[in-house]
């Protein structure tokens, strides 16, 4: 083997371990959020992130004192988002949104229990907004 070949294999070699290494690294940036099921009498399911774009990611049923945890990638850190979850009691299901809005950074680890003291909304507690471009004590 050549010399000139030899360099171009090793060029080779030392550009494919880059393609991998770099994304390894970018993956070890990212952010989690360790959920703790703390509410006696309950099970959580379908634990996702809420933001702007809709909802994202899933996570198993969660009996009390299980834990879990939301990983976010290097590249969604940053980004306002909250959690939803489907609170299941005796067989009835309630879909409920954290108040807390949760921005993780890079590296981040956050840790964070769903009890009673959990602060949530729900479609039916909130008021309703006016529809846009009317005002809302307008008369006709």
């Amino acid at each position: 083997m050549k010399s000139s070949e030899l360099k171009a294999l090793l060029a080779v070699i030392a550009m494919g371990a880059l393609f991998v290494a770099v994304p390894v690294f970018i993956a070890t940036l990212g952010a989690s959020l360790e959920v703790e099921h703390g509410a006696p009498g309950s099970r959580i399911e379908n634990l996702r992130w809420v933001d702007d774009d809709g909802e994202h990611g899933s996570a198993r049923s969660l009996l009390p004192g299980e834990s879990t945890s939301l990983d976010l990638g290097y590249f969604d850190t940053g980004t306002p988002r909250r959690l939803r979850f489907d609170l299941v009691v005796d067989g009835s299901r309630v879909v409920l949104t954290s108040r807390r809005v949760f921005v993780l950074k890079p590296r981040d680890e956050q840790h964070v229990v769903i009890d009673a003291a959990f602060a949530v909304t729900h479609p039916m507690s909130e008021p309703p907004s006016a529809p846009s471009g009317t005002a809302a004590s307008a008369k006709p």
